[in-house]
């Protein structure tokens, strides 16, 4: 085994070095950084798109240029699963959510849009979560109306309705889904009923 060296400060040699240095400023705040790709894919630059074979400028906010993104949307939905059923789906283009094939069909007629051409999303269900709760949190520094004991009731209560609620809190956006052919023909064909009338 060798001997460890021990590197006291008079030895470091610093010397200046001509490296490309980017500053990368998002939301999080501001670092730097010397890989260009690695300030692109934090969104920092926006000056070429991310698919090298394209000279087209990426759009803001993104990492491709427009036409770049809606091919690298298509290639994703393409290899997307295929829907199970289960509601509720939303629109990514839109952010609107359907909770039944009704309402998808409506939102496509409406719209006047096919809905194959739709990039759909499930949705996760976010459940209510079990609370901790500390009394005298609730108190803080102004004297509540209530007293103790009621002040607990209305918590374990409150954390009893928790534990008994069944429904989902919210819902937020999962994996891109493809819907199936028969789905799609019963929504065309409800839209031409629509449109008969």
């Amino acid at each position: 085994m060798s001997e460890e060296k021990i590197i006291y400060p008079e030895d470091v040699i610093l010397e200046p070095a001509d490296v490309p240095i980017y500053k990368v400023t998002t939301e999080q705040g501001v670092y730097y950084t010397e890989s260009e790709q690695h300030a692109r894919s934090v969104m920092a630059t926006h000056k070429h798109c991310y698919n090298l074979a394209c000279d087209r400028p990426a759009q803001y906010g993104l990492l491709y240029c427009q036409e770049c993104e809606y091919l690298k949307r298509l290639a994703d939905r393409a290899k997307a699963p295929m829907w199970d059923g289960k509601f509720p789906l939303m629109d990514e283009d839109s952010e609107k959510w359907f909770s039944d094939l009704d309402e998808l069909a409506e939102f496509c007629f409406e719209k006047d849009v096919l809905p194959e051409d739709r990039f759909l999303r499930t949705g996760d269900a976010r459940m209510a979560t079990d609370i901790d709760v500390s009394y005298d949190d609730l108190l803080g520094e102004d004297e509540s109306e209530l007293s103790i004991p009621e002040l607990q009731q209305y918590v374990d209560d409150f954390k009893e309705g928790l534990k008994n609620f069944t429904k989902p809190v919210c819902w937020y956006e999962d994996k891109i889904v493809q819907l199936p052919a028969e789905i799609v023909a019963e929504i065309r064909r409800k839209c031409l009923e629509w449109a008969a009338k």
